[in-house]
């Protein structure tokens, strides 16, 4: 690829076109292209469609990329393509913004004001907004980033939520470190390091020290904590707590995610961050769900932390929050197997997800923190905690006939039928009177 072809006039691609790159939009790298053998295809692809402006980027953003690359300075890389992509995306809903307003009479732009200043709308905004099908279909739209998995995405809303004690703030602040490093999250992909506020609103911060210096994947510049101990030590006698139940502090919180250029934020947790809460009255959500919707809009992915209700099955408080959520995790002790010291075992799964195979959603996750000696890092794993498993637990507690497990497990009866055979298979099982029984369980066996 030339210079010239570097400098080529991009004025003409419309912003409105903005089209995010894969691999198969673009061929084999140019000759002189500074390939870095440790980056990944999606970087190097991303770079050279940005040189050859295959999508309206400034070749100077582009070179920049490439450099980058050639550095093998890979997580400097994918952070400037996301800041490229979102100044992409930012000047579309400029432009979209802008071509909306033409043609407004003096007269309506009155009634326009009025409404808004009312917390409404009027007639002209609605009519203005609407789009018919075939409208709908040709309008072009900037992709909606995946940041963790196909689960949370870009402007997407999520809870994580456990009984008090059970490892809710370990398993976050290690989804956070994840995103801000790029690493992996077990089994689901992190597409790119991108810069997370993690706010604590209950321990005491010389536990979160210990716990963040203990956790893999460091990465200072992106994650970023905010500690409400720190805020009660440092305030002065008038201060009352961070409080994201007042007005106040909600556009104090967006303006510094916004301006700072936070994509993540994760708050630690619901009863303590929103005082003055009536959790399970379904009105008293109604003033934190504008906030929510204006951070959502803005592309942030909101995760917050919270606990569950008597039951253990569901978060504690009105069901009205779940409406928002693109996904919600339950975590559990998982206190099957080996009871080993120096380690904390979780598990994991979805009670709901919007961009999720549902066939994954049946699937459980079990996490291993072990601990190691003081001064080390913590080594985190984790393994698959399928279908067979979640049966073989079932059994163990007394259900044992397929159409209640079914129904214990959402899953249709052929589906636990299978598992159910391969249970049998692996001499875990067998079935008297149309009922599934316990054989003795030989070490070693599945899900010990």
């Amino acid at each position: 690829m030339t210079q010239d072809a570097l400098n080529t006039n991009h004025a003409a691609a419309s912003v409105k076109g903005f089209k995010r790159p894969t691999l198969a939009d673009v061929g084999p790298l140019p000759v002189d292209f500074p390939a870095s053998s440790t980056a990944p295809n999606e970087a190097i692809a991303y770079v050279q469609a940005a040189t050859s402006l295959a999508e309206p980027i400034a070749p100077p953003e582009a070179r920049e990329l490439a450099d980058l690359l050639h550095a093998n300075d890979l997580s400097q890389a994918m952070m400037q393509k996301e800041i490229a992509l979102d100044a992409r995306v930012q000047a579309s809903k400029a432009a979209w913004r802008e071509e909306l307003q033409k043609g407004t009479s003096a007269g309506e732009t009155a009634q326009n004001a009025d409404a808004l200043r009312e917390g409404g709308v009027s007639p002209s905004h609605i009519r203005r907004h609407l789009l018919t099908q075939g409208a709908l279909k040709n309008l072009s739209l900037p992709e909606r980033n995946r940041i963790v998995g196909d689960f949370a995405q870009e402007g997407g809303i999520g809870y994580l939520f456990a009984p008090r004690g059970e490892g809710k703030t370990w398993l976050g602040l290690h989804l956070s470190k994840c995103i801000a490093s790029g690493a992996a999250f077990g089994p689901y992909p992190v597409s790119a390091p991108r810069k997370v506020l993690y706010i604590d609103g209950e321990m005491n911060v010389k536990s979160l020290q210990e716990r963040i210096d203990k956790l893999p994947n460091d990465n200072p510049d992106n994650f970023q904590m905010l500690s409400s101990e720190i805020m009660w030590l440092s305030m002065d006698g008038t201060y009352r707590g961070l409080n994201l139940n007042s007005p106040h502090s909600q556009k104090a919180l967006a303006a510094v995610l916004r301006e700072d250029g936070f994509k993540v934020v994760v708050l630690d947790n619901l009863s303590c961050l929103f005082s003055g809460l009536k959790e399970n009255e379904s009105d008293s959500w109604e003033g934190i769900m504008p906030f929510l919707a204006e951070l959502k809009h803005s592309g942030v992915l909101v995760i917050i932390l919270h606990h569950t209700n008597k039951s253990g099955e569901a978060m504690r408080g009105t069901s009205r929050r779940e409406d928002q959520a693109d996904f919600i995790i339950r975590i559990r002790a998982h206190r099957e197997g080996a009871n080993e010291k120096g380690v904390l075992r979780l598990k994991t799964e979805f009670t709901k997800s919007r961009n999720c195979q549902s066939s994954d959603l049946h699937d459980e996750i079990v996490w291993s923190f072990r601990m190691g000696e003081a001064g080390q890092k913590a080594v985190v794993e984790y393994a698959h905690y399928g279908k067979e498993c979640q049966v073989l637990q079932l059994i163990k507690a007394g259900i044992t006939r397929c159409e209640e497990i079914a129904e214990e497990l959402s899953l249709a009866k052929s589906t636990v039928s299978m598992a159910a055979q391969e249970l049998q298979r692996q001499g875990l099982i067998t079935v008297k009177n149309r009922r599934y029984v316990l054989k003795e369980e030989p070490p070693g066996a599945l899900c010990a």
